[in-house]
């Protein structure tokens, strides 16, 4: 197409829009300026506080923007950004690394003595077998002062362990039966060396004081059904002292 034919071909387009302009306004648009553009492109440079887009010359709104408001409060009258719902759920919040129990960590040692009675250590590991072995599968803890029952009906203690919480046993827990057997107590003997200023009777130290700590000490641990003592072992005993002078 020749450039004349060109131009008067956008002539012929501007005249015929300026003509549909002004019968719908109702007047006569001036031919003066630059054509409008066609239906097709909007005119959104003229936008209301409410994100509301309108074409000029025409008062009914062609776009609706909502603009997304920032931490200011103050709304953007760019580009419209939409904002997705989702059905998930937040993020947790952040949270403490949770207390590990003996039921959770791995048993690393472990020593085992006889209960009463002369035996023979070294049999102590082959009569607890089968005892150890359904301990590891059922993952139950294992703690100080345990007692175990061997296939020969002889009792044995868990003296010491590590981690001193307990925990269960795995592939690579060691295990340790030196020592002398653990004899089981009949009578103990008692010496409070500090009331803290009181001065208590024998009969109260005991009521008040002995008696409700070893039977709190099972109350609280249902596991725990012995307590190993030494002469000389020291206890705290409701901020009284004690030391155990014979056994």
């Amino acid at each position: 197409m020749a450039d004349n034919d060109l131009a008067a071909y956008r002539e012929g387009q501007r005249r015929r829009w300026l003509q549909r302009q002004s019968t719908v306004n109702g007047g006569t648009a001036s031919s003066e300026g630059s054509p409008q553009p066609e239906a097709t492109n909007i005119d959104a440079a003229q936008s209301s506080s409410a994100g509301t887009a309108t074409a000029t010359g025409t008062g009914s709104p062609l776009v609706r923007i909502t603009a997304v408001q920032n931490n200011s409060g103050s709304s953007a009258s760019g580009p419209s950004h939409h904002r997705m719902s989702s059905t998930s759920p937040p993020p947790p919040a952040s949270r403490g690394t949770p207390k590990v129990t003996e039921e959770d960590q791995p048993l690393q040692k472990c020593h085992i003595l006889p209960l009463g009675g002369e035996v023979n250590n070294l049999d102590a590991l082959d009569q607890l077998n089968s005892v150890l072995k359904t301990l590891r599968t059922e993952k139950k803890a294992v703690r100080e002062d345990d007692v175990l029952e061997g296939k020969n009906k002889q009792e044995y203690i868990i003296a010491s362990v590590l981690p001193k919480e307990g925990g269960i046993i795995v592939e690579p827990t060691e295990f340790f039966i030196e020592g002398p057997p653990v004899e089981k107590v009949t009578k103990l003997q008692l010496v409070c060396t500090d009331q803290n200023g009181e001065d208590n009777s024998e009969e109260t130290l005991f009521s008040n004081y002995v008696a409700p700590y070893f039977q709190s000490q099972f109350n609280n641990h249902p596991h725990k059904i012995t307590e190993i003592l030494d002469v000389n072992h020291m206890l705290d005993i409701f901020g009284l002292k004690f030391v155990v002078a014979a056994a």
